[in-house]
């Protein structure tokens, strides 16, 4: 199935559920009137980016595992100067401090395997 858009207004839950087996929501997030909105749970693998950038595509090596975007299938995010970064600030400014972290490139101050 694919659809063009996907909006989800308060939380997006991907959870297994065998049969017989109730799932477990994500508590910490928050439960009907308690919700924090914009949240995620991913009760499996995720992942983000293109599966071509891992050494054998078809075996998963990681619970997150996230790569750059196929420039074949994304053009546009050959733009983003990095693939993961982590930042305290809750305003998006482009400038970067010391206390934001950049990761996935040869030319980023930290490396995480």
């Amino acid at each position: 199935m694919e659809v063009s858009d996907i909006h989800v207004g308060k939380q997006l839950h991907c959870n297994f559920s065998p049969q017989g087996v109730i799932p477990s929501p994500p508590l910490c997030f928050g439960f009907g009137p308690t919700t924090i909105p914009g949240t995620g749970f991913f009760n499996g693998a995720v992942l983000v980016g293109s599966p071509l950038s891992f050494p054998i595509p078809n075996i998963p090596e990681a619970t997150l595992m996230v790569g750059r975007a196929s420039p074949i299938n994304n053009p546009l995010a050959a733009l983003a100067p990095s693939i993961f970064r982590v930042t305290s600030r809750a305003s998006a400014i482009p400038m970067g401090t010391p206390i934001d972290v950049m990761l996935g490139d040869s030319t980023g101050p930290v490396g995480v395997s």
